[in-house]
């Protein structure tokens, strides 16, 4: 048993990567997945959307969904609930550090996802959704982490959540079928250079991160996705996707998009970055010179 290249998906090796260099070794994957009330877009005669689908896609669907059903002059049908900032980020492509660490906020990325997030506000015309309203059936879509899913999908925890209409799950859509980072959170387990048992840590390493009995016991009886890519020999990993509900052609296409950088902003400063976006959001103060100013005070400028 020993490290091998090829047993991995490529983009979960190189969140971990230096110069070159393999600093740790994933043992487990949570991807972000978008919740979709199958039941909702039925009732709407909205045909589900396929594994390529795009932000485009959603956006016309939420437009046609989001309605005020009992005509009492306020919406009680929702396109989507608890679609943040980060997601839109992940859609677009956006990096929020250039590679020197300094924040490059005015770009046209991080632009067009400010506005396709205000867009998305706008169809609930100043009603925001709870999670009530997810619960009992009234959206469309909301992003779910693989570990939700599993939790919530088989038999007896469906019938405690979600029970009273069907889903699944997709992709979390980009701004095309074949871009957009995989958001959600990653795993990894390395070796301390100060270590005075660099052979054992290694051995231990190993069998976590690279036995492939050990990485579908992850699978089998945990709340993560192996970082082994999916093939022919793991035909029994297919298996126990299709009977969980989920199909292993999205797992592998949500395992083989880039995982959202992986980036270190000080506290104080992500809580302007957060604080800031969600005034762009909420205003229409002009988002072309807000985010000049927003990148000047991060950068200290």
């Amino acid at each position: 048993m020993g490290f091998r290249e090829i047993q991995y998906y490529p983009n979960t090796l190189s969140l971990a990567s230096d110069r070159g260099h393999q600093i740790a070794l994933p043992m487990e994957c949570n991807p972000d997945m978008m919740l979709v009330n199958t039941s909702l877009l039925r009732q709407e005669g909205i045909p589900i959307p396929d594994e390529s689908w795009t932000i485009d896609d959603l956006y016309t669907i939420c437009q046609k969904v989001s309605r005020d059903k009992d005509k009492n002059g306020v919406l009680d049908q929702f396109g989507i609930y608890g679609y943040s900032w980060e997601h839109a980020f992940d859609a677009f492509n956006v990096e929020i550090l250039d590679s020197e660490g300094a924040f490059q906020l005015h770009q046209d990325p991080f632009k067009q996802a400010i506005t396709y997030l205000k867009e998305l506000k706008d169809l609930h015309h100043g009603v925001e959704p709870t999670k009530e309203d997810l619960d009992s059936g009234k959206v469309a879509f909301a992003p779910m982490s693989y570990a939700e899913f599993v939790t919530y999908n088989p038999y007896p925890w469906r019938i405690k959540r979600y029970s009273n209409f069907d889903w699944q799950c997709l992709p979390m859509p980009a701004n095309s079928s074949n871009s957009g980072f995989s958001g959600g959170s990653f795993l990894y387990m390395g070796i301390s250079s100060r270590t005075f048992f660099s052979d054992l840590s290694w051995d231990l390493l190993k069998a976590f991160c690279c036995d492939t009995k050990n990485q579908k016991e992850i699978v089998f009886n945990g709340l993560g996705i192996s970082p082994f890519v999916l093939d022919e020999s793991n035909g029994d990993v297919s298996l126990y996707y299709e009977q969980i509900g989920i199909s292993s052609s999205l797992i592998d296409l949500i395992m083989r998009k880039k995982p959202r950088p992986n980036i270190e902003i000080d506290p104080p400063a992500d809580l302007i970055l957060d604080s800031k976006i969600k005034e762009l959001i909420e205003n229409e103060d002009d988002i072309d010179l807000s985010l000049i100013e927003l990148e000047k005070e991060l950068n200290n400028e």
